[in-house]
């Protein structure tokens, strides 16, 4: 991830799958968020739906990502980059203050793509997320 090319493009849409579950788990999308791009949509509500959790005062547990298969491309040489993972979302269960499940999830099979910028670190510019079939 410490560099600026294909390798480092598929480490860092790696990393950020890891943010994601810990951001999730844990309550605290802070890393999430410094290494989302301004323009992510996609990143910004993930952010947010973490941070509403902790609001209403919701735990998590599960959402451990599996990476089955990464693809990256270069676009602009040291510089943009695509990668395209088909990932596996475990189960994931919310609950509220009192511990009461308010919220459970299945495994998810997902086609995850992602537009990277590296300028000295990485950031994630776009995410697109859908079903794999």
């Amino acid at each position: 991830m410490s560099a600026g090319d294909l390798d480092g493009a598929k480490a860092a849409a790696e990393h950020f799958m890891a943010l994601y579950t810990y951001a999730r788990v844990s309550g605290d999308p802070a890393q999430l968020s410094a290494m989302s791009g301004t323009e992510c949509s996609t990143c910004a509500a993930i952010v947010a739906q973490v941070d509403s959790a902790g609001a209403n005062g919701h735990s998590a547990t599960g959402y451990e990502v599996e990476i089955r298969e990464t693809i990256a491309t270069e676009l602009v040489a040291g510089e943009t980059y695509t990668v395209e993972m088909k990932a596996t979302e475990g189960p994931a269960t919310v609950h509220d203050r009192s511990g009461n499940v308010v919220a459970e999830s299945e495994e998810t099979r997902r086609v995850l793509r992602m537009g990277l910028r590296w300028s000295g670190r990485w950031t994630v510019e776009a995410l697109s997320v859908e079903a794999d079939a």
